[in-house]
């Protein structure tokens, strides 16, 4: 057999052929190439689309048209012969049929002959009654132009307006109809069968009896937990005789956490969550999990509809102060991420990541295909152009990155006040340091600190080595001097001595040199120094193994953003302290130890000063000292704190208040969060984020960018500059943001999360009770759940769809309430049995005659196996569990090895909603079974039937150990019939004589775990019905 990655590659091929063949057909334009078309009002979009006899003309002629023409008439005579407004003398010029019919006085232009065009001579003024434009005049160039296109033919590539019924009203943006179930069948007593049934009958048709209970908790489970029933399960529905068995298990499924991990994968699907960026690198994602968490944990809390979803676009604005909502804002970083492009082409990145967004919210939350748009206005619905970079705008403050969260609320409020604070103290905030507040805190601070300023003795140098070969100098006053080349990188130990016996602190002490670049004292171009790592050792006398001494705080007077002091002490080689740009002058740096350090007379200190980053961010000029004070830290005092300090308070200026406030305040918050407990991390899209790389070249920024219309979606062509805002073509909102909330990045998110959730938003409630629907019944009520468009399919039930969306709305947005209305429904109870009769008429079933069925999807097939062993993990949460084994070393694109994973180790036995998701490297387990690929959006996956997939379900590594597995568990639980357990444990139901028979038979010529595969790869388990 030709292994899967053989098979794979055929795939691609054939996609890529099948790919350039329809791009050959029919071009669709993407960000840098150049199709024809326009950019208008969302109005004007269907009449100035390309007219269908566009494909033949020449591209130059139609370019010229675009690029020089329509932008005239636009900004110059669309005023008055729009149809925007009251159109003057009849003419119309925003579609081509407009100046070919012509107005009062017949046809606008004569292609071809400009003296004989009636246009071009009114914009001359050659006509006494006829100046146009009326007041200014158009300029000699643009008068130049309309004669050069009428002389070129006056091409116009836009259609007629007669020639489209893109003007009138689409079903999906009418607004929700209230409809109340119909009354025609007094047999209907679920609002839902009322709908059904009046379909049903009007096609002569009649329903399928409800299916047996055996068929219904297999149908339940597999709905709403993703499992199949043990058949304890099956037991215990089958000897409740109460009326209200079926819906009291309803609710125990869906108050169960499982639950919530089923319909978590469906939500993934949809907005193609993964652990790794993709593309050639698929970087790995390391903090992607705790938004999978949120989403599981929301599910099961019932979390309102309209809430989750502003939670996810903006609760850092929404809730400022709950700190545990952060991993929601992963839902716009859940796709993939260009790792390359974001390096070498930032404006083209910036525009396809935020494609990225606008993608992902108009489609999973709207239904709506506003990509469509990026390079002109959509062919087929009303969205403009200037929509579609409106919503780009939206998210151009934000990036994606590893955001910081607590999930201790309390813990958050504690570090978000502190950080505050450290803002006022860094900023020099008079209205907050000088309030009575404040100065109570400056005086508190000095009654502790009454005590005389620390002494600092010298650390006496033995010895001073550079490792990467700097020439170091020893000054008179224990100062040490890098001089010579400068290396990329250097780690500097200084051994010495002390004549204190006990010492609590090290102080570090940088200066700066005219030696040095920008005078230092770092040596690197800019004057900037990186300390990576600060180490210190003791070795006492006799021993030749040097102890470290923990060091518990450190404090210094600059630190760099992003760059902190704390980061020399934290352990990551990849972080480092900074003082940029506060560069050319002296610095000084505490390091207080854990505990005091006892010295011995002949003992020694060790300190290594690790520079690791690269880029000559070595330090130039330093001198190490030591102290015994008791909290060495709280001396390290401005020369401005110290004067301050040394006049009486009454005494004090405004600006001697003010500086020791704001250094009395730095000092306290930075206690206070070097006392909180490290803070958790998602990945997540948010204005503010750790940098992707050492070398920060995609960073955090603290303004949205400017976002431009692009002429036919080229970068090197922007226009007009979008103002955030949204789908110009529902008016249950404003469609663009007001000025102020332009200017406030969270502003524009909050204004996008309340016009999408907004009771009267049509597409938002629509489409997630469509998806509900489908993913119970195998087909949404509308079939194309990501495009409620033209080009999408149209509602076979479009009451039921309002009234669904109408009971989710008015029910406060609970998913859970829709979806016991869902399976408590007849319809849902349905047999699924086939008659000949009823699908001769309805083959598909859209009328919903019986009941749905179908095959386990990849995960219900895994976890199904292990929860029917009893050895599923039932765990909750947590990092992702990785079945597969990595490549030793550094890779530059992942060496993932699936097959020969050991599936008994404990990770094995977790949900596949817990899997690591490799987003360019599939599983080739999970793909043959048609795991989606998670580069790609998937509303619906499509099932297959292959080779590949019966070889997988037949002898994958996995399957022989889950077999394994239940025959284990047969043995040990019904040793005298394993035979009749494993047909019990498989297809909750007695072997017949026959099958019993064959199966002793099978069973004493190979073993149990023979057997059960056999029941495992059978129709009646890999489908529910």
């Amino acid at each position: 057999m030709r292994p899967p990655i053989f098979f794979r590659a055929v795939r691609y091929l054939v996609a890529m052929l099948w790919l350039l063949l329809a791009v050959n057909i029919h071009s669709e334009c993407v960000f840098g190439q150049e199709p024809a078309a326009n950019e208008v009002p969302a109005e004007n979009a269907i009449s100035e689309r390309p007219d269908s006899n566009a494909e033949q003309l020449d591209p130059v002629q139609v370019a010229f048209f675009e690029d020089n023409v329509l932008p005239i008439l636009k900004e110059r005579c669309f005023s008055c012969h729009s149809h925007d407004q009251e159109i003057s003398g009849n003419l119309a010029l925003d579609f081509a049929s407009g100046w070919k019919v012509g107005g009062d006085r017949g046809p606008a232009i004569v292609p071809g002959k400009p003296e004989n065009s009636l246009l071009l001579q009114a914009v001359r003024g050659e006509i006494a009654d006829l100046k146009m434009p009326p007041e200014e005049s158009l300029s000699p160039e643009q008068i130049s132009t309309l004669q050069q296109w009428i002389t070129q033919g006056a091409i116009d590539p836009r259609a007629a307006r007669a020639e489209t019924t893109a003007t009138e009203p689409w079903w999906s943006y009418l607004p929700i109809h209230a409809v109340t179930p119909p009354t025609s069948d007094v047999n209907a007593q679920h609002p839902i069968d009322a709908f059904l049934n009046q379909k049903i009958h009007e096609a002569g048709l009649t329903t399928n009896p409800i299916a047996e209970r055996r068929t219904l908790l297999r149908r339940l489970m597999i709905d709403l937990h993703g499992v199949v029933p043990t058949s304890e399960e099956l037991t215990a529905y089958q000897n409740d005789n109460a009326p209200d068995a079926y819906e009291r298990v309803v609710d125990r499924l869906l108050a169960s956490p499982h639950y919530g991990e089923r319909w978590a994968r469906h939500w993934f699907d949809w907005i193609h969550f993964a652990d790794t960026h993709g593309f050639e690198h698929d970087v790995i994602r390391i903090h992607a999990w705790p938004y999978r968490d949120y989403v599981i944990q929301s599910l099961n809390a019932d979390t309102p509809w309209d809430r989750w979803i502003q939670e996810q676009l903006a609760a850092d604005a929404f809730f400022p102060n709950r700190t545990d909502l952060i991993p929601a804002l992963g839902f716009l970083a859940a796709g993939p991420w260009d790792h390359s492009t974001a390096a070498t082409a930032q404006t083209t990145f910036d525009y396809i990541d935020r494609d990225e967004m606008v993608t992902q919210v108009s489609s999973v939350l709207l239904s709506s295909t506003v990509h469509c748009s990026r390079c002109h206005n959509h062919k087929f619905d009303p969205i403009a152009q200037s929509d579609y970079y409106a919503m780009q705008a939206v998210f151009a403050g934000v990036g994606r990155g590893n955001v910081p969260f607590d999930r201790d609320v309390t813990v958050g409020a504690r570090r978000q006040a502190a950080r505050k604070l450290q803002q006022a103290a860094e900023a020099r905030d008079a209205s907050q340091l000088l309030t009575i507040t404040a100065q109570e805190m400056v005086a508190d601070w000095e009654q502790r600190n009454q005590q005389q300023r620390t002494q600092w003795a010298p650390l006496l140098e033995d010895m001073v080595l550079a490792l990467e070969g700097t020439e170091i100098k020893v000054l008179d006053d224990h100062v040490v001097l890098a001089t010579g080349p400068r290396p990329a990188t250097e780690t500097c130990i200084v051994t010495g001595h002390t004549d204190l016996s006990s010492v609590t602190g090290i102080r570090l002490q940088v200066f700066r040199d005219d030696s040095f670049p920008m005078g230092g004292p770092g040596r690197n171009d800019n004057g900037n120094l990186h300390l990576n790592e600060f180490i210190v050792e003791h070795l006492k006398e006799g021993s030749a193994t040097p102890v470290r001494v923990p060091i518990s705080q450190a404090m210094a007077d600059f630190d760099q953003t992003g760059w902190t002091i704390a980061h020399a002490i934290d352990g990551n080689p990849s972080t480092a302290w900074g003082i940029f740009p506060e560069v050319g002058k002296d610095h000084t740096a505490v390091f207080q130890f854990a505990t005091p350090l006892t010295l011995g007379p002949k003992d020694k200190l060790i300190v290594q000063l690790r520079q690791l980053h690269g880029g000559f961010h070595t330090i130039g000029k330093f001198r190490l000292t030591l102290s015994s004070d008791n909290n060495p830290q709280q001396t390290l005092l401005p020369q401005e704190v110290i004067d301050a300090l040394a006049i009486p308070r009454d005494q004090r200026s405004d600006v001697e208040q003010l500086s020791l406030a704001a250094f009395v305040a730095k000092q306290q918050a930075i206690e206070v969060l070097n006392s909180l407990p490290s803070p958790s991390y998602v990945y997540a899209t948010a204005p503010q984020f750790e940098s992707l790389t050492e070398s920060p070249f995609y960073a955090p920024w603290t303004t949205p960018k400017k976002v431009h219309l692009l002429k036919r979606g080229d970068i090197a062509k922007p226009a007009d500059e979008a103002v955030p805002g949204v789908m110009s073509c529902l008016t249950h909102a404003p469609s663009r943001f007001q000025s102020e909330t332009i200017q406030n990045e969270a502003q524009r998110r909050m204004e996008l999360a309340r016009w999408v959730t907004h009771s009267d938003n049509p597409l938002f409630w629509r489409s997630i009770v469509n998806r509900l629907w489908q993913h119970h019944f195998g087909r949404g009520l509308v079939d194309t759940p990501n495009d409620f468009g033209r080009m999408g399919s149209v509602p076979s039930h479009p009451e039921l769809l309002d009234w669904l969306a109408t009971e989710l709305r008015n029910s406060g947005g609970s998913l859970k309430h829709i979806h016991r209305l869902i399976v408590t429904s007849e319809a849902y109870r349905r047999s699924s049995e086939l008659r000949p009769e009823a699908s001769s008429v309805d083959p598909d079933n859209r009328l919903i005659w019986r009941g749905p069925s179908g095959r386990l999807d990849a995960e219900t097939f895994r976890d199904s196996l292990l929860y029917l062993a009893r050895s599923l993990d039932q765990q909750t949460g947590g990092p992702a569990a990785q079945w597969f084994k990595l490549g030793p070393g550094i890779q530059i694109t992942p060496s993932v090895d699936y097959t020969n994973f050991d599936w008994s180790q404990p990770v094995a036995h977790r949900r596949t909603i817990y899997r690591f998701v490799y987003r360019g490297i599939q599983d080739p387990f999970m793909e043959a079974l048609d795991f989606p690929d998670a580069a790609q959006l998937t509303p619906i996956r499509t099932p297959s039937a292959s080779p590949l997939q019966a070889l997988a379900l037949w002898n994958h590594d996995f399957v022989l150990y889950a077999a394994n597995e239940i025959a284990t568990y047969c043995r040990r639980q019904q040793a005298d019939d394993p035979v009749g357990c494993a047909f019990r444990t498989l297809f909750l139901r007695e072997p017949t004589e026959q099958e019993r028979l064959k199966a002793n038979e099978f069973t004493a010529q190979h073993d149990l775990a023979a057997l059960i595969r056999v029941l495992i790869n059978s129709n009646e388990f890999l489908t529910f019905r």
